[in-house]
């Protein structure tokens, strides 16, 4: 609903405020490796999550797989940016604490724009071979 996504974009905000405000804390090459190592972890995250999915129904449904991958993976930001804030409040590292989840929220959202195109296309063949709207 509109009301959860202004509350999503109200808590990324205070927090993108807050890590700039209290310095980031995190030097040239850390950032960089973590830029470097973030979609590495979730290439793995999403790649081990289907083929556990898959040994376990071995026949999903393309729309029930998409459906799977985009919503056991997409979670992070709302749930882990308030948990992250109650936990560390007042810590003057929360910034560098909350960083790797700031970069990873776009990050996912980028790689899901990137595999819509092929999601789209699997639902699609599988419909065509079955024969069906389903």
């Amino acid at each position: 609903s509109r009301t959860s996504e202004m509350a999503l974009i109200t808590v990324v905000w205070q927090t993108f405020s807050d890590t700039f405000k209290n310095d980031l804390a995190l030097s040239t090459f850390e950032f960089g490796w973590m830029l470097g190592v973030l979609p590495l972890y979730y290439a793995l995250s999403v790649s081990t999550f289907v083929c556990l999915l898959r040994l376990v129904e071995k026949n999903i449904p393309a729309k029930q797989l998409v459906a799977a991958v985009f919503t056991s993976t997409q979670k992070t930001l709302a749930f882990g940016l308030p948990l992250l804030q109650t936990i560390f409040q007042g810590n003057e590292a929360l910034g560098i604490i909350s960083a790797p989840l700031l970069v990873y929220h776009p990050m996912q959202m980028l790689a899901g724009a990137l595999m819509q195109t092929k999601a789209v296309k699997m639902i699609a063949n599988e419909k065509n071979d079955r024969g069906t709207d389903n």
